[in-house]
């Protein structure tokens, strides 16, 4: 199996902040798929919601080059001989400006904005991204700097029928980075029902097992995952804390996400928003099976090229 990601580059959201933890996981990202890393920076001045005072535009455009010229040179101290780093402004707005350039990237980096409320909800820009991304989105913390010690990726599964775009995901994220994988499976009943022997008619052996075939399957598909090591852990907990607990320590923590294209409710499930907003490593979001891998816009791109070179 041909792997057409490789060619794609991984694009990496630039606020005004700089987006150092985003940057930096995107540099290192590019370096394992052996693509370019394309940092864009989104200048939100739209005529309709802003009157147009005098210099307004251009103080904003002034910053805007300012702040991504800056991320480009962070991003090129940081990458290895080889990898491309290029940059683009976009005129617009932040939400659809982001889906419009990142239509066609391999991953779309965001940096996560830390929270007023420990518990609250996830920043707004990383949630609606990822609601109509059709690519695969990462959060990042801003406070990520990498973990310690050998890598791990995990992997948060609900039902096995549903699972394998997030497992399939997950082992290739292992594969770049020479990691093993763990699997994790959380099940929780209604308050009132819920304690340590209430199974509901879960068998942990059986949800073993039909992960485990899930697993054989998408090797099946691509032989290179073989060499990923497995582990399975099902346990009895709230299926959120569960996650957020085991992003302590991981280096990724893929979660499932619904299809964008649906037409109402929510697109990304409770347990991705409470890990979205609560995880201590970068969580990765891929796209649904049966979901195109393009979005079609409607916001008209407007782009200026800064830089565009190799590291050297």
């Amino acid at each position: 199996m041909v792997d057409t990601t490789e060619s794609r580059p991984v694009l990496v959201a630039v606020a005004g902040d700089g987006s150092e933890s985003a940057v930096r996981y995107g540099v290192a990202e590019a370096a394992r798929r052996r693509t370019t890393v394309h940092l864009v920076h989104v200048i939100d001045l739209v005529p309709w919601r802003e009157p147009a005072v005098l210099g307004v535009a251009e103080r904003r455009a002034r910053t805007g080059e300012e702040t991504l010229w800056d991320a480009v040179t962070y991003a090129r101290s940081l990458a290895p001989e080889g990898v491309l780093v290029t940059s683009e402004l976009f005129h617009g707005e932040v939400i659809p400006g982001l889906l419009e350039v990142g239509q066609e990237a391999a991953l779309l980096v965001l940096r996560r904005r830390p929270a007023l409320v420990p518990s609250g909800p996830p920043p707004a820009i990383c949630l609606k991204v990822a609601a109509r991304s059709r690519v695969p989105v990462v959060c990042v913390p801003h406070d990520w700097h990498g973990v310690q010690g050998a890598a791990t990726v995990t992997v948060g599964v609900d039902h096995a029928a549903t699972s394998e775009p997030a497992i399939r995901e997950a082992m290739a994220a292992a594969r770049r980075r020479g990691a093993g994988l763990r699997l994790v499976c959380g099940w929780w009943m209604a308050r009132d029902n819920d304690h340590a022997e209430a199974t509901n008619g879960i068998d942990p052996r059986s949800v073993r097992g039909d992960l485990e075939r899930v697993v054989a399957t998408v090797v099946a598909g691509d032989e290179r995952l073989a060499a990923v090591p497995v582990t399975i852990d099902v346990q009895h907990a709230r299926p959120a804390d569960l996650l957020v607990d085991a992003s302590h320590g991981t280096d990724l923590l893929v979660v499932g996400r619904h299809d964008p294209l649906v037409p109402r409710g929510s697109r990304i499930g409770p347990v991705a928003r409470a890990v979205m907003a609560r995880a201590s490593c970068p969580v990765l979001l891929p796209v649904p099976d049966g979901s195109s891998h393009l979005w079609h816009g409607g916001a008209q791109r407007q782009v200026q090229q800064l830089q565009t070179g190799a590291h050297a």
